[in-house]
């Protein structure tokens, strides 16, 4: 399965992209690329902003992923700008946020 990943090297996404390369699925990671991270396979990178999302859509068509899993939605906006990229390239998206872990512990 292709998946784009938007961030995947902090944190939890760290994790869920080694475990997807371990599965044998084929991982793009979009994010700023500030930081390097060891996979433990090949993954391909498309370095950009979240902020800047929406001009990337014409490139997340032509990767054509089959699920985008959304590692860094901070809020409405982020989780809208996503499903408008998503739009008419896959119908599945996962959002991951710890969000809530944090507010229900702050």
């Amino acid at each position: 399965m292709k998946i784009l990943i938007l961030g995947g090297t902090n944190f939890i996404g760290y994790f869920v992209t080694n475990q997807l390369l371990s599965e044998g699925h084929d991982v793009t990671l979009f994010n700023r690329g500030n930081k390097t991270a060891e996979f433990q396979g090949r993954v391909n990178h498309i370095k950009g902003e979240r902020a800047d999302l929406i001009s990337f859509k014409r490139i997340f068509d032509e990767l054509s992923p089959d699920v985008i899993l959304d590692m860094i939605p901070l809020g409405e906006k982020d989780s809208s700008e996503v499903m408008t990229v998503a739009d008419g390239i896959t119908d599945r998206v996962v959002a991951i946020s710890s969000c809530d872990v944090y507010r229900a512990f702050g």
